[in-house]
C-alpha cells in the first residue's frame, strides 16, 4: 500500500479545536502575554487529540524549567565589532526566549586591570544555568571560569580560545586565530615581494593578555619562520588606539620614516579603517593592508582604499551560535562538539555584495 502524507497540523487547526482564538494558541505556545490556565490547557487537549508531534514547543508546555544564561563580553558600545555580536546574541534570544530561557548581558571594561572579576559575585549569587564568554583577557578569563567548574556552570566561548580542560567548557565557537594569522601572511606571500617589509599593528591596548591577538601575530610570523617559505623583514608594533586620529596618523609617520622598506600592514583586529585612513592622509595608499570583520567602517574602507582585504570573523554569528549552543546543550541534550570552527571568508571590493544584506540566520525548527 502506498504511504500518504499526512497534513501538517497548523495553528488554525489547534485554535478551531480548542475553541479559542489564533492569537491565544499563539500566546500559549510561544509563552507570551497573559493567558489563563484553562486556556493552556484546551490548547493540551487539542494538541493530543489533533496528534499533533511531540516537538520543542510540546516539551516546552510539558515543563516549568526556565534556564538564565549569562552573557559576559568588554564593553560593546560604540564599537562595532561587539556590537554586531550582541546582536546575533539578541537574534538567537528572539528564537529561544519562549522555550524559558532569559539572559543577563554583563559587560567589563578591559582597560580596566580586574573588572572582570567584579563579576564573580554575580555569578556566584545569580543563579545561572551556563555562561556565554568572550574571554580576551585570559588571566582574569581563567579566574572566572574556575568559579563556574567550582560551581558546575557550564559554558561556552567565543571569539578567543583559551585552554581549558574542564567538562563544564561545553565548546568554542569562532576562529582559529593562529591559522587566521597564517592566512594573512599568505596574502601577503603572494602580494608582496621578497624584501619588501611587513608590519604587525595590533592597534590595542591590552594585547599581552589578549590570546587572540598573540595567537594571530604567531600564526603570521611562523608562516614565514617555518622555512617553508621565504623569510621577511617583518616588524611588530602597538599602534595605540585611543581613538585620536592625528595620533595614529603621526604614530604611522613615524613608523613609515624609520621602516622605509615596509609594503604592508597586517591589523590584528577590526580596526583596518583607521589604518586606511590615516595612509590616505599620509598619500602612502600603495601598501597593502590585510584586516578583520565587516564591521560599518570597514566596508565604507573598502570602497576608498584598494589595497584592502578583510578576513571575516563573523561576530554576529559567533554570539548567535554561542547562545544556540548553550540552548542545544541545556534544551535539547544534544552533545556539543567541542570546537566550532567558523569559516575564515577572504573579503575584498570584489565579492563584498555577497556578505552583506544576507539573511542570516532561521528561527528555531519546532
Amino acid at each position: 500500500m502506498a504511504k500518504t502524507n499526512k497534513t501538517p497540523v497548523r495553528l488554525k487547526d489547534i485554535a478551531v479545536k480548542a475553541a479559542l482564538s489564533i492569537g491565544t494558541v499563539d500566546r500559549v505556545l510561544h509563552g507570551r502575554g497573559r493567558v489563563s490556565e484553562e486556556s493552556k490547557k484546551k490548547v493540551n487537549e487539542a494538541i493530543a487529540a489533533l496528534e499533533y508531534k511531540p516537538n520543542m514547543i510540546a516539551r516546552g508546555l510539558a515543563t516549568s524549567k526556565s534556564y538564565h544564561i549569562a552573557i559576559i563580553v568588554q564593553e560593546y558600545h560604540n564599537d562595532s565589532y561587539w556590537e554586531s555580536l550582541i546582536n546575533g546574541v539578541n537574534q538567537a534570544y528572539d528564537n529561544i526566549k519562549a522555550f524559558g530561557f532569559s539572559i543577563d548581558i554583563i559587560v567589563f571594561d578591559p582597560s580596566k586591570k580586574g573588572d572582570l572579576l567584579r563579576y564573580k559575585k554575580t555569578l556566584a549569587n545569580g543563579n545561572y544555568s551556563a555562561l556565554l564568554l568572550a574571554p580576551t583577557l585570559r588571566d582574569d578569563a581563567h579566574e572566572v571560569l574556575n568559579l563556574c567548574d567550582k560551581m558546575n556552570i557550564p559554558y561556552v566561548l567565543i571569539n578567543t580560545n583559551i585552554s581549558r580542560l574542564s567538562e563544564g567548557c561545553l565548546s568554542f565557537v569562532g576562529h582559529d586565530s593562529y591559522q587566521s594569522g597564517g592566512l594573512a601572511a599568505k596574502l601577503f606571500s603572494l602580494m608582496t615581494a621578497k624584501n619588501d617589509g611587513l608590519a604587525i599593528l595590533h592597534m590595542e591596548k591590552e594585547v599581552d593578555h589578549s590570546m587572540h591577538m598573540i595567537q594571530k601575530q604567531e600564526g603570521f610570523k611562523n608562516f614565514f619562520n617555518s622555512g617553508q617559505h621565504e623569510p621577511r623583514n617583518l616588524i611588530i608594533d602597538r599602534v595605540s588606539f585611543n581613538k585620536d586620529k592625528i595620533d595614529i596618523h603621526n604614530s604611522l609617520k613615524k613608523l613609515l620614516t624609520e621602516h622605509k622598506s615596509l609594503k604592508g600592514i597586517f591589523v590584528t583586529t577590526s580596526r583596518a579603517h583607521l589604518l586606511a585612513e590615516a595612509l590616505r592622509s599620509l598619500d602612502r595608499d600603495d601598501l597593502l593592508i590585510v584586516g578583520y570583520d565587516l564591521i560599518a567602517e570597514n566596508l565604507v574602507a573598502l570602497d576608498n582604499y584598494e589595497r584592502l582585504i578583510l578576513i571575516n570573523q563573523n561576530p554576529e554569528r559567533q554570539g548567535y551560535e554561542g547562545l544556540f549552543t548553550l540552548f542545544d546543550h541545556l534544551f535539547r541534550k544534544r552533545q556539543i562538539v567541542l570546537n566550532q570552527l567558523l569559516p575564515m571568508d577572504v573579503v575584498t571590493k570584489e565579492n563584498i555584495s555577497n556578505y552583506i544584506n544576507v539573511n542570516r540566520f532561521s528561527s528555531v525548527s519546532i
